[in-house]
């Protein structure tokens, strides 16, 4: 699986999930992760995405040159029959936000593709879905602090450097004010910023 992982403020998020939908020919799906509901998303519908919250949402980004979002079959019992993105077949992206949780912990997001074997399972075209994922990787990457390092701060006082990570200006200020960067609001592991 390709991804990268960071950390983002609200704001920085939908500045940059704007951007990605200003991009004539992409298709954007929300999905409540309460499993409610998926639906498309707009660029107008960005300003009321919350990142404040669990369960949240995450948002499957696709090409319309490349295929309109593909659906995968429903329930055959016909219970609690819930729409589902099919994000391999669809040649999709899945981005999970960073959340901002009671005004002191910030948990990571992730952009990510799937692995090239679920594609080859499928029969799809890994190479367009992977370079398509590097440009959408590095347009993200453009937001974050160019001189910040996330390392994962251990039980017994070591750092380690987390190379896959990484942080936009206004976490590395979140985290200078004292709020926190983790991967779950419980739990005893923590990351921090070097610079």
């Amino acid at each position: 699986m390709a991804s990268l992982e960071f950390f983002a403020l609200p704001d920085e998020q939908r500045a940059w999930i704007s951007q990605l939908l200003s991009e004539k020919g992409i298709w954007s799906i929300t999905r409540d992760l309460s499993g409610e509901m998926e639906e498309e998303l707009a660029d107008a519908d960005v300003a009321r995405l919350r990142f404040t919250h669990e369960p949240a949402f995450d948002i499957t980004f696709g090409r319309v040159e490349v295929t309109e979002p593909i659906w995968r079959e429903s329930d055959k019992s016909g219970v609690d029959q819930v729409k589902r993105i099919d994000v391999v077949r669809s040649c999709a992206i899945q981005f999970e936000p960073c959340l901002a949780i009671d005004g002191r912990i910030l948990l990571h997001g992730r952009i990510a593709i799937s692995t090239p074997a679920w594609y080859k399972h499928y029969g799809v075209d890994h190479g367009s879905v992977s370079l398509w994922f590097r440009r959408v990787k590095r347009s993200l990457e453009a937001i974050m602090a160019k001189d910040a390092a996330i390392v994962l701060q251990l039980p017994d006082g070591r750092c380690v450097l987390q190379r896959g990570m990484r942080a936009t200006p206004g976490a590395v200020a979140w985290r200078k004010a004292g709020g926190l960067l983790k991967q779950f609001t419980s739990g005893p592991v923590e990351f921090d910023i070097a610079q």
